[in-house]
């Protein structure tokens, strides 16, 4: 026998050694559908108890999650055993109509079909050449994104994991107007109440050479357009050039929304790259009553959106909008070899205008939850939460005890113990400790000032009168 034979007779017992075991990761067509039955069940119990369960349950260990990596496996039904007994009834419910801490999105069902489809499926949706169905998709919930806040045609963008990753592209696109030299005697001007993600952007970017400044805000917690145009007056007689202004529509804290208009005429009269954090905020132009306070967010430069708030997706789903597509292609677009037989992009890959080269087929759950309920749902349950904000906010202000924060631009609404000093901060920490004791509800604080803050913003898609109704009654006993 030669020794070519026995190579391949000492491969092949080798292949089939372990062969069996490979093959139970593709289970059977009736294994499968117990699998289904099993998640049906599961989901179904879920929807129950989160209508009727609590907000936030007290933090304890997760032991059964982690232990030693498992060799061999156990039934589907074990895991998920596991899953809601120190996942599910531990901390925040943000799946509960009554979470009303941070910002609020929902995990709309629509949403996990597609993501259960997207998975399974397994669609690479990064570049057209491979699946043109799913980067279709992609491409058509951009444009659709495009038509809600109005921008022009010759904008376009990306589905992100998030604001953060989404802001950092936006930075990164407007990088590309200023050349490297340039930077250090370039400012880019930072609202006092913006949001963190843009300060981790500028970081990662390597943009924080650049003059950083923080513009300050009015009364009303939304960015001074007379103080941003002082301090650029005085940065062009020190010989520096004004390059990015990031502004917000939505603030975490209160809500607040820029000056969109004002800043855009200040943008004509300076020039500057104008970018607009609209992650909280922005879909609220869908909402009859918030769209004006919205006008001007068509004009921005770049634009950031997160559906897995505004539009009630799940985490795991924000988008970026730049009006300049030739500048956000090639701030992102490199070629190499292995990658030639994609290149078949007749509506451009989304790969081409993202950091990612390999992505979750995010935008099916988009896609998906806009064919299944179609958009006027999503405007009627945008404006209930703002008319939600309003009777809080109205509410709260007659109660003794309260002092109320400025009033709502959006759906979120801040309030405090009466009180001076310290005293008034110990007794609202005292009123949020009550309040998550119970776990009826759950809010989060903040600090506006001298004063701590709680706030209530509403934004899950099961948040109705009702929940709000609960709120009010769970803060009047807290206090």
């Amino acid at each position: 026998m030669s020794s070519e034979r026995v190579v391949s007779d000492f491969l092949m017992k080798r292949i089939e050694a372990v062969e069996s075991g490979s093959k139970e990761l593709s289970i059977s067509e009736s294994s499968f559908a117990d699998w289904m039955k099993t998640l049906s069940a599961f989901g179904q119990k879920f929807l129950r108890n989160n209508d009727l369960g609590p907000a936030f349950s007290p933090i304890k260990t997760t032991d059964s999650l982690a232990g030693d990596l498992p060799l061999e496996g156990e039934p589907l039904r074990t895991s998920l055993t596991r899953f809601w007994r120190d996942a599910l009834e531990n901390g925040v419910q943000t799946s509960s109509g009554r979470f009303f801490g941070y910002v609020p999105g929902g995990g709309l069902p629509t949403a996990a079909v597609g993501d259960f489809v997207a998975a399974l499926t397994n669609r690479y949706s990064g570049a057209y050449g491979a699946s043109p169905g799913a980067v279709e998709i992609h491409n058509t919930c951009v444009r659709w994104l495009r038509e809600i806040v109005g921008f022009p045609e010759q904008s376009w963008g990306t589905l992100q994991s998030g604001g953060s990753l989404a802001t950092l592209t936006a930075l990164v696109a407007a990088r590309q107007t200023r050349s490297f030299r340039e930077w250090e005697k370039s400012v880019i001007y930072v609202g006092a109440e913006s949001h963190l993600a843009i300060h981790k952007a500028i970081h990662i970017s390597g943009m924080s050479c650049s003059v950083l400044r923080t513009v300050p805000v009015d009364d009303a917690y939304r960015m001074s357009t007379k103080a941003l145009r002082e301090q650029m007056m005085k940065d062009r007689e020190a010989g520096l050039r004004p390059w990015i202004v990031c502004a917000t529509a939505g603030t975490t804290n209160t809500g607040a929304v820029d000056p969109l208009l004002e800043l855009v005429e200040l943008r004509s009269e300076i020039g500057f790259w104008l970018h607009v954090d609209g992650a909280y905020g922005g879909f609220f132009l869908l909402s009859e009553t918030a769209k004006a306070k919205l006008r001007g967010l068509s004009e921005a430069d770049s634009l950031v959106l997160d559906p897995h708030k505004g539009l009630f997706q799940p985490y795991g789903l924000g988008a970026v909008l730049v009006r300049d597509r030739e500048l956000l292609r090639k701030s992102m677009t490199f070629n190499a070899s292995y990658l030639q037989d994609l290149a078949v992009e007749p509506t451009g890959s989304p790969s081409d205008y993202s950091p990612e080269l390999t992505r979750h087929f995010r935008a099916l759950r988009l896609w998906l939850s806009f064919r299944v309920y179609g958009l006027n749902r999503f405007k009627d349950a945008l404006e209930e939460k703002i008319l939600l904000a309003q009777h809080l906010y109205s509410e709260l202000s007659m109660v003794g005890g309260i002092e109320v924060g400025p009033e709502p631009e959006l759906s979120c609404v801040t309030f405090r113990a009466r009180g001076e000093g310290a005293l008034a901060n110990e007794a609202t920490q005292r009123m949020l400790k009550t309040l998550l004791s119970r776990g009826k509800i759950h809010l989060s604080s903040t600090r506006l000032g001298e004063f701590d803050y709680l706030r209530v913003c509403i934004l899950s898609f099961r948040s109705h009168l009702a929940e709000v109704e609960v709120a009010l009654q769970e803060i009047k006993q807290a206090l």
